[in-house]
């Protein structure tokens, strides 16, 4: 857990890891205007609604990039708290709703009765605005059907989910995945993007863009680089 170290981002990052798989959770931050919004709702709740109460910040939005369980299990718990919907690619929509089948065949057990939250599709081309900030929605599917990105206008930043990680990329092989949609999704990535965007990971550490091109073997080996 802790704020990013990046410099000069428009926005403040706090990255809250969760879960068996360390799942990122993100309070997103744009200073001027106190406005904020929650990135992948796996857990931390309680972490993230101090935060939000001690900085008298207002949580304009609750975003999954994808629904596998890590990244949604406490959707409808910020949901309820936070009083906005999630906003969720319409693909996703039925991951959402088999979280315990999820969980099951993982061997998790499921935790406490899943309720669903209120959904709002997120879809190529919408844009979300916090302050000063617009952060663009791209669909990027591979990982899963309705996996989504939130790239930010001026290009310094991106929020990438399980596509692509610092040395490695979201796998292909669970239900819904796709490589080829995969491949497409990393090759726009890599062609429209600049080597200097910083990405914020659903696991891991932040990277650039420009540092997977050269050091990303699963770029490299797949000929996408």
């Amino acid at each position: 857990m802790g704020v990013s170290e990046v410099r000069h981002l428009p926005v403040q990052v706090e990255t809250f890891p969760v879960g068996f798989f360390q799942t990122n959770v993100y309070l997103v931050v744009e200073p001027s205007s106190g406005e904020a919004l929650v990135v992948d709702p796996g857990g931390g709740l309680p972490e993230i609604r101090e935060r939000v109460r001690a900085q008298g910040l207002s949580v304009r939005a609750l975003v999954a990039t994808h629904a596998h369980f890590d990244h949604v299990l406490d959707a409808d718990l910020f949901a309820e708290w936070a009083d906005v919907p999630l906003l969720l690619h319409p693909a996703d929509r039925i991951l959402l709703e088999q979280r315990e089948t999820q969980l099951r065949s993982f061997g998790f057990p499921v935790p406490r009765a899943l309720r669903m939250p209120p959904v709002e599709a997120l879809q190529e081309g919408v844009t979300l605005t916090l302050g000063r900030v617009v952060l663009e929605v791209w669909h990027t599917p591979g990982h899963s059907p309705g996996h989504v990105v939130l790239v930010e206008k001026a290009r310094t930043f991106a929020l990438v989910g399980d596509l692509i990680f610092r040395g490695s990329i979201g796998r292909v092989d669970l239900p819904g995945g796709d490589a080829v949609q995969m491949q497409r999704s990393l090759l726009r990535f890599l062609q429209e993007l600049p080597d200097t965007i910083w990405l914020f990971p659903g696991h891991g550490p932040v990277t650039t863009l420009g540092d997977e091109r050269v050091h990303n073997p699963f770029l490299r080996e797949g000929g996408i680089a």
